[in-house]
């Protein structure tokens, strides 16, 4: 929406609030404001007011929904409302451990809606998959003002605590939460691990390395050095998972490997069965100074506890994630990264699987502290 259409719209509501309804607006197009309208309308005529209600208004971190629904299992009335682009690929449909909960599309101005209308007041539980609310790069109880006023608690995951939003939160009733201990070292809240999924770990393997994540972002990932060590070991199978293809000299040399399956964007259904049979997963991040996972969190970890499959990391990222070489191949610096993918290529059968029951037994631990913390702060 233009600026001069914005700041008409934005006119009509408080003083005070303004300012965000203008940067909320600049976002959308006449045509996101009507189908925001239309979700409103269809979530006032079927959606039930009291419930557990689960919120995802982005289009990525979705994968974090199916632990979130694991833990929430034994409760009745769970309705998730999320991004229509994340939840069309399909989280939703590999519930297999639980009913497929009750699910409605939403935008960030259609979730403001609802609020504004006190939507929300009556109930039961409110949590947030995301603190940071991309589209609008706000965080999400600026969406849900009237809500909070209550003085209800609103529980929420933050990925990347002070990466792009306040750190902590100025109200006493937003619960933020944190996916794994080194975060909640660091920041203070109570960490929650998200490594359940619906897939059980596949007894043929037919990718020896697994990559997930951001191909083509040399700040966040050496992709080019996994790359370079498959040119040179091209028997090897291997699969490359990311929604980043935009550096052409990364994308076509991935192209040209003989032995690997390339996936863009797939649907949960195809990520996951990719994922389950895969044997090890190089994280690809090295180095003293790691940057952006200094303090914030990399999917694989929760991927590779999730689904057993071992990580390759330097040493730095695994004393963050508490990886020991018991759970994971561990390298010094990106000079002994291609040292221990030989390493990896090289381990038998037998001590693949001594490493795999030593990080699903980590897997456990978390899972099973994650479940005891869910219990409480879901009766607070």
């Amino acid at each position: 929406m233009n600026k001069l259409t914005s700041k008409i719209i934005a006119h009509f509501f408080k003083k005070t609030k303004r300012k965000h309804i203008r940067q909320i607006l600049y976002q959308f197009s006449i045509s996101d404001i009507i189908l925001s309208i239309y979700y409103v309308f269809k979530i006032l005529l079927y959606c039930p007011k009291q419930g557990y209600f689960i919120i995802e208004a982005n289009p990525f971190h979705t994968e974090c929904l199916y632990s979130i629904l694991f833990y929430l299992k034994n409760k009745k009335n769970i309705i998730i409302l999320g991004d229509k682009k994340a939840l069309s690929l399909g989280i939703l449909d590999q519930c297999s451990d639980f009913s497929k909960p009750k699910y409605f599309f939403i935008t960030p101005i259609s979730l403001w809606l609802l609020d504004q209308m006190h939507f929300f007041n009556h109930s039961r539980f409110m949590f947030a998959n995301s603190y940071l609310v991309w589209l609008t790069q706000s965080s999400i109880e600026y969406l849900l003002p009237e809500y909070l006023k209550t003085k209800k608690s609103l529980f929420t995951i933050d990925h990347a605590p002070g990466k792009w939003t306040n750190t902590i939160s100025k109200r006493t009733n937003v619960h933020q939460l944190v996916l794994a201990d080194f975060l909640s070292n660091i920041y203070g809240f109570p960490a929650i691990y998200t490594c359940i999924f619906p897939q059980q770990i596949q007894k043929s393997k037919q990718f020896l390395f697994l990559s997930i994540g951001a191909a083509c972002d040399s700040k966040r990932r050496d992709m080019n050095s996994f790359i370079s060590w498959m040119e040179e070991h091209r028997n090897y199978q291997s699969c490359i998972i990311t929604k980043d293809l935009s550096d052409k000299n990364i994308y076509n040399r991935i192209k040209q490997l003989p032995n690997n399956t390339l996936l863009f964007s797939p649907s949960f259904t195809e990520m996951f069965n990719s994922i389950s049979q895969s044997i090890f997963m190089p994280f690809l991040i090295h180095g003293d100074n790691l940057g952006y996972y200094q303090t914030s969190i990399s999917g694989n970890m929760n991927l590779a506890l999730g689904f057993g499959i071992i990580p390759i990391i330097d040493t730095r990222l695994a004393q963050l994630y508490g990886f020991t070489d018991k759970e994971a191949i561990i390298y010094n610096g990106q000079s002994k990264f291609f040292d221990a993918l030989n390493q990896a290529s090289l381990l038998s059968e037998q001590e693949i699987n001594k490493i795999q029951k030593a990080l699903l037994s980590l897997r456990n631990k978390h899972i099973q502290k994650s479940i005891s913390f869910f219990n409480t702060f879901i009766k607070s």
